[in-house]
């Protein structure tokens, strides 16, 4: 079983337990390629590919997860370029748990964009979360997307 994404906006949550049921019974193993716990769809944080994941494991199957936070990803995108020095990559996401902390285990620069799973959450309350979680981006990006106007690009650092 390959899971790379989720459809929670049109299928319930449960329904993948059910679908998934069966193979974890059987002990059928489970590459998940986008382990993101939530994504956003409108203004609304649903279950992700990570969640579906979890799920199947929650049932008995073994799952092995791809991308950002493990480290395969990052060791393999850093030979594909041919091992740069690390001062020299940032990695650019929306989620402290899985962008930010990937970036943080493999020791490098991490921009924290404000769309995605952290679009709505108000700049004190994500504060808290950096603290909690004592996981700190370099960078905190307003937006994430080509525009017309340079000044909405713009990158804050907080270091």
């Amino acid at each position: 079983i390959i899971i790379s994404g989720s459809e929670t906006e049109r299928v319930p949550f449960e329904a993948y337990r059910s679908l998934l049921h069966p193979a974890a019974r059987r002990g059928v193993p489970c590459i998940c390629t986008n382990p993101d716990l939530h994504k956003l769809v409108g203004e609304t944080l649903l279950p992700a590919a990570g969640a579906i994941a979890a799920l199947y494991e929650e049932m008995g199957g073994v799952v092995t997860s791809i991308g950002k936070p493990y480290m395969d990803i990052y060791k393999h995108a850093h030979a594909l370029c041919r091992y740069p020095d690390k001062a020299r990559i940032v990695s650019i996401g929306d989620s402290l748990e899985h962008d930010i902390l990937g970036a943080a285990t493999f020791d490098i620069d991490s921009v924290l964009a404000r769309t995605g799973v952290q679009a709505h959450v108000p700049e004190a309350a994500l504060l808290v979360q950096i603290q909690e979680a004592q996981l700190a981006p370099r960078y905190l990006l307003g937006s994430f997307g080509w525009h017309d106007d340079a000044s909405r690009n713009s990158v804050e650092h907080i270091r």
